[in-house]
């Protein structure tokens, strides 16, 4: 994945409690580190979440890793 694309929360971080406040929201990759150990992706996430948790307490900009996210087709 590169900047710029669009992305969501991949089957495996949806049944992840922790990710729990980014289910059903789309994010944006802002930075990618580290590709030569699989990758760290800095994604902004925007939109409510389709759970209706509230966001308090959660960034608006997460450190992810590749497992947990992909591509919005």
């Amino acid at each position: 994945m590169k900047p710029g694309e669009l992305v969501e929360l991949s089957a495996y971080a949806k049944k992840l409690k922790m990710f729990e406040a980014y289910r059903g929201r789309v994010g944006l990759v802002v930075d990618v580190s580290n590709m030569q150990i699989g990758g760290d992706y800095l994604v902004q996430w925007h939109g409510r979440s389709a759970s209706g948790i509230p966001v308090i307490g959660f960034a608006s900009v997460q450190l992810m890793q590749r497992k947990d996210i992909k591509k919005v087709k």
